[in-house]
């Protein structure tokens, strides 16, 4: 087992039980996390007319889509067990791009509705599924990568074990703080 974040977007699984669990610390990062994010997607759900407008979004906007689109391969690669590398991002880019392009072609805008509901669409996914796998991570103790939540509630469930994966991110230093701090 390793405790630090992997440097690639490459998929490295874990047999069950190879990583420790996170204490309180890395629990309430995990939770403060899944707050935000499930936050982050109830405003895009409520305010779904930001992304709809005819004109090009709110720059703000294009905040959460650029942290969306960072963590689009760790949400498809680690939440579903694949290892696509960067070929989420990618497809998400060419369609966002296709979808400007068709725009400017067909409607003389950079920006419609219906590109706007492509991007609302993946932008709710994306951010959803890593927030709901935030929240899930901090009340089961999920070790390693909170996108493995919900395979781990899958294991509490069922009894069948799924394989656990080391947080590529920030997560993982906390954790490894933790431990180390309850070492000593």
């Amino acid at each position: 087992m390793t405790d630090s974040p992997s440097d690639t977007l490459s998929t490295h699984f874990d047999e069950p039980g190879t990583i420790p669990k996170p204490g309180p610390v890395g629990r309430a990062v995990r939770l403060g996390w899944g707050i935000l994010l499930v936050a982050a997607v109830w405003n895009a759900v409520r305010y779904h007319f930001v992304f709809l407008d005819s004109d090009i979004p709110y720059w703000t906007t294009w905040i959460g889509i650029a942290i969306a689109l960072m963590v689009t391969p760790y949400v498809v690669n680690i939440g579903w067990g694949r290892n696509w590398r960067s070929v989420p991002r990618l497809v998400v880019m060419l369609g966002i791009g296709a979808g400007v392009i068709a725009s400017r072609l067909f409607l003389g805008a950079w920006w419609s509705e219906a590109l706007g509901w492509a991007v609302l669409v993946w932008y709710v996914y994306t951010l959803g599924h890593l927030g709901i796998s935030f929240l899930l991570a901090a009340v089961l103790a999920t070790p390693g990568c909170e996108m493995r939540a919900i395979p781990h509630l899958w294991t509490t469930v069922t009894g069948r074990p799924t394989r656990e994966h080391i947080c590529p991110g920030h997560i993982a230093r906390v954790d490894s703080w933790e431990r180390a701090r309850h070492a000593s």
